[in-house]
């Protein structure tokens, strides 16, 4: 089995709250209660963005503000 370099999951876990904002934060608490999954934060200049998942082709990602972009301008590689 090869070496996977990328971040386990149970760090994301544990480092997702870090430097988001509060509204960010609630939105990421609503959006997993609805069946939604953190898949990695993105560190923009500006501010961190959680992208979350529904399926593999389906994601979402949180604005600064807490609202959710379903089209955001970012490529997720698989």
């Amino acid at each position: 089995m090869p070496y996977d370099r990328r971040t386990p999951v149970h760090w994301i876990a544990v480092r997702r709250c870090i430097n988001l904002t509060t509204e960010q934060q609630r939105m990421l608490r609503m959006s997993e209660s609805m069946g939604w999954k953190l898949g990695f934060v993105r560190q923009a200049l500006d501010h961190p963005m959680p992208v979350l998942f529904a399926t593999d082709s389906d994601f979402i990602v949180l604005r600064a503000d807490g609202s959710i972009d379903r089209s955001p301008d970012i490529d997720i590689r698989h």
